[in-house]
């Protein structure tokens, strides 16, 4: 089966990458007729997820689905037929994918393979068949506290955006342009704050959401050491991404008896020396803020 070149989605471009930042970008189309289309999303890896569908039309028979983007039999997962008891699965189905009785496809499980474009086709019983397009985005399993959109780029008063944080902190509060975000009539908080939905997104929801970044906490397994004897561990406590160490509030300087665990939140100082003796901090950060914890002195005796 032929397919046709391929445009660019409307109204979707790539995640601004795993940041506790998502800047929206809305745009104003004049009205036209809306397309039938999947709703392109994302998901994280080992979650059930349902690209639904948009603007089906309601005289719909059949419903078929294509992983990639070429319609033929190898990318064929399934379809399902309203007018019979008819449901089908080809090549690309796994044993996970099921089309519900809105013609959705529901993915439980998803891994990185799934992600991709996805076709789907209304067979119509007067008309010819219609195609949709959309996209589906898998990110792996998150560590640290992200903000993911279901899409950056949205059409003024067609689509809806939903932005979910994933963060280990019961304290979320969101933020607009580094203010706090006034909830308007179209937007809508979950119970636990952690996913928001604007339906539909207009011109003044464009711009930079996130949450501002919590203080950590910096704890030493000891404050008072012998020089050349004793080591001590500095421990920063955060859900953050970003980790820098300071020393007497300036940027530490790694000397060779100094280590950093791979994630930075940890710093060795073995043997520690007289040099030592300071206060340290450690300064968290995402694209839009930054914080630092207590002071913790180290006193070295010697």
């Amino acid at each position: 089966m032929e397919f046709p070149a391929a445009s660019p989605l409307r109204g979707h471009v790539p995640l601004l990458g795993l940041l506790v930042a998502v800047f929206l970008l809305t745009y104003w189309i004049p009205p036209t007729t809306a397309g039938f289309a999947i709703v392109s999303t994302f998901a994280i890896e080992g979650q059930d997820v349902i690209l639904r569908l948009r603007n089906t039309p309601p005289d719909v028979i059949k419903i078929i689905w294509y992983r990639r983007i070429e319609m033929n039999d190898p990318n064929f997962i399934g379809s399902r037929a309203w007018n019979s008891s008819e449901y089908l699965t080809g090549p690309e189905y796994s044993g996970r994918e099921e089309i519900n009785l809105e013609g959705s496809l529901i993915i439980r499980n998803v891994t990185l393979r799934d992600q991709g474009v996805y076709i789907v086709v209304a067979v119509l019983p007067k008309s010819p068949s219609i195609r949709g397009f959309g996209w589906l985005r898998v990110h792996r399993t998150l560590s640290g506290p992200t903000l993911l959109a279901s899409n950056t780029t949205v059409t003024e008063n067609e689509d809806a955006v939903v932005l979910t944080c994933y963060t280990n902190g019961n304290d979320i509060n969101w933020l607009f342009n580094t203010m706090n975000l006034p909830l308007r009539e179209r937007m809508n908080l979950s119970q636990d704050h952690r996913t928001l939905t604007i339906d539909p997104v207009r011109r003044e929801d464009a711009g930079i959401y996130h949450w501002p970044v919590s203080v950590p906490t910096l704890l030493a397994s000891n404050t008072t050491v012998t020089e050349n004897e004793d080591a001590v561990v500095l421990t920063c406590y955060t859900d953050e991404r970003s980790t820098n160490w300071l020393f007497n509030a300036m940027s530490l300087q790694l000397s060779e008896r100094m280590k950093l665990s791979q994630d930075n939140r940890i710093l060795t100082i073995d043997p520690v020396r007289r040099e030592d003796a300071g206060n340290y901090q450690c300064k968290v950060s995402n694209p839009i803020s930054s914080t630092e914890s207590a002071p913790v002195e180290l006193y070295v005796k010697y």
